[in-house]
């Protein structure tokens, strides 16, 4: 495999190693729908996953979250060492 490809699997095995449980799916017509799930390691909160009038969630935080989360993509963008003349993105080639 290539190194991306590597890469990717290592991330995806970190990711998911407290990945555990079951779902039940509906298949119907070509269409495959989740129905219910369950896990010992579940993180879902309806408090915090819903925008109803009685939910937990700060939603003015989303602004600053977005914000923070954002600045890398911002700074790669505004750096030169990234760009070529015309302000393009130069793509790196690996021999």
């Amino acid at each position: 495999f290539s190194p991306l490809r590597k890469s990717i699997n290592a991330f995806v095995e970190q990711a998911t190693r407290a990945v555990s449980g079951e779902v039940k799916l509906k298949l119907h017509r070509g269409q495959v729908m989740p129905v219910a799930r369950r896990s010992p390691n579940a993180l879902y909160d309806p408090a915090l996953a819903t925008y109803t009038a009685g939910d937990t969630f700060n939603h003015e935080s989303a602004s600053g979250f977005i914000e923070i989360f954002g600045l890398p993509s911002r700074g790669a963008q505004k750096s030169p060492a990234q760009k070529q003349p015309g302000g393009r993105l130069r793509q790196e080639v690996h021999a």
